[in-house]
Parts: C-alpha cells; sequence; structure tokens
C-alpha cells in the first residue's frame, strides 16, 4: 500500500476502501481498528487475512486493498472477501 499508515504504532492488518470511511475507532472482528480518510488499521491477529477482510467488508464496505504485516491478500482472496456473503459459500462450495 502507498497510503502513510493509520496512528503511530505498525500495524499487523491494513485495509484500504474504495470509499472514505468514518474516521475514528471501531471494533470489528474483534479487533480494535484506528480509521481515517479510507483507510483503517488494527493489530495483527490470529484469524486468517481472508477472514478478518470479509468482516471488514461486511462492516465498512468495499475493499480495494488489505494487507497483513506488509504482505498483501491474494487477488482472488481480495474478490472473495468482497463477494455478498450467499455467493461467497456458494463460490467456495466443493
Amino acid at each position: 500500500m502507498t497510503d502513510s499508515a493509520v496512528g503511530q504504532e505498525k500495524p499487523g492488518h491494513v485495509v484500504l476502501f474504495a470509499a472514505p470511511v468514518k474516521p475514528g475507532e471501531i471494533i470489528v472482528h474483534g479487533l480494535f481498528w484506528k480509521c481515517a480518510d479510507r483507510r483503517c488499521a488494527a493489530v495483527l491477529s490470529n484469524s486468517r487475512p481472508v477472514v478478518v477482510c470479509m468482516a471488514m467488508a461486511r462492516a465498512l464496505g468495499p475493499i480495494t486493498a488489505f494487507d497483513t504485516d506488509g504482505a498483501p491478500l491474494k487477488t482472488e482472496d481480495l474478490a472473495r472477501c468482497n463477494m455478498p456473503r450467499g455467493e461467497r459459500q456458494i463460490a467456495s462450495a466443493p
């Protein structure tokens, strides 16, 4: 991600949204997020990055980038993250 970090600490998860989000702090998926403009950041969690991404997309809207400890989410996982819940279930079925 090229945008500057939110907050002073080094975040574990960084999300960049398609549209600006309300600035401030929010709890999503049990994580404390700090948000400004189109970006939110939180400390690293034990959850899989795609699961955290899906929770953030449900809570705040479409995501254009998601990094965990500086590693970007794979393109197919990012697309899955932004799918409506019903489509995700169909897409992940064997």
